[in-house]
């Protein structure tokens, strides 16, 4: 049983926040966490790195590396129990009430979303804000810069493939 699939009258709320938070989490819009992305997010909720890379073997069942919206709210609950004081281990979920599980603690999650909201927010007349002017680019630079992002693509590829977690924890 998971946060998903339960008939308490908390679980929509839960997973309106959970799938709030994922959004943001979710550097890449692509609907799926990598290794980086749920570093930054998952040191939010303060625990020793050691238990981060455990709450993601935990969560990252199939080993895909790299995890979906409901991986993320499991790993969400193994790390609500992990500050709660309980041993991290593979089958936690399986033995726990999922029901009474409430959401994490994440520390300055709320000023990160609302910051990200003002970038993107429009303004009174209707365009984006932007921190100033964006400068107009040659032919050149632009050239390079797509160079770099197809070596980062390919780089990232890698090590999600080959050691998602080992990367980034």
């Amino acid at each position: 049983m998971d946060i998903l699939s339960t008939n308490r009258s908390n679980a929509r709320h839960d997973e309106q926040l959970y799938r709030q938070w994922f959004d943001y989490a979710d550097a890449g819009n692509d609907g799926r966490l990598t290794g980086d992305d749920t570093v930054k997010f998952f040191s939010l909720s303060q625990l020793p790195r050691a238990d981060l890379k455990q709450v993601w073997a935990i969560a990252d069942v199939k080993r895909q590396g790299f995890l979906g919206f409901k991986e993320f709210v499991s790993a969400m609950q193994v790390i609500s129990l992990a500050q709660s004081g309980k041993d991290l281990s593979p089958n936690m979920l399986r033995n726990a009430d999922l029901d009474s599980i409430s959401a994490p603690t994440v520390v300055g999650l709320e000023e990160l979303i609302e910051k990200r909201q003002q970038r993107t927010s429009p303004s009174s007349n209707g365009s984006f804000r932007s921190n100033g002017p964006s400068p107009q680019k040659s032919q050149t630079s632009q050239w390079f810069n797509q160079s770099d992002m197809f070596c980062s693509a390919q780089r990232s590829t890698f090590n999600e493939r080959v050691d998602p977690v080992g990367m980034s924890f």
